[in-house]
C-alpha cells in the first residue's frame, strides 16, 4: 500500500449486491481499475453477496459507487462510516 499524507481520511462503504456473478465482476473491475485508495473486497452472508469498499476521499468514495452501480443497478448501500483519520487502509 501507498504511503498517504498526514489527514487523509479513510472511510468504508458496503453495498448488497444482486448476486455472487455481479460481486465478482465489480471486484474484477475494481482490480483492472487499479486506483492505489480504492480498496474493494467482497463477503457473503447465505445467499447475500456484499462489496465493501474502502476510500480515501470524497471523490473517491462518488468513483466507487458510480463503479459499483453502473454494474449492478439494484446495488444498494448498507452501511457508509464516517471516515478515519489514518495512514492507510483499515485491512486487518
Amino acid at each position: 500500500m501507498s504511503v498517504h499524507s498526514q489527514g487523509t481520511r479513510w472511510s468504508v462503504e458496503i453495498y448488497e449486491v444482486v448476486d455472487h456473478d455481479h460481486q465478482q465482476r465489480i471486484l474484477e473491475v475494481f482490480l483492472e481499475i487499479g486506483q492505489p485508495h480504492v480498496v474493494a473486497l467482497g463477503t457473503q452472508s447465505g445467499r447475500r453477496s456484499y462489496v465493501i469498499v474502502e476510500v480515501s476521499s470524497e471523490a473517491e468514495r462518488t468513483f466507487a459507487r458510480k463503479t459499483i452501480t453502473a454494474i449492478d443497478t439494484h446495488a444498494t448501500r448498507t452501511y457508509s462510516s464516517k471516515g478515519s483519520p489514518v495512514s492507510g487502509p483499515m485491512l486487518a
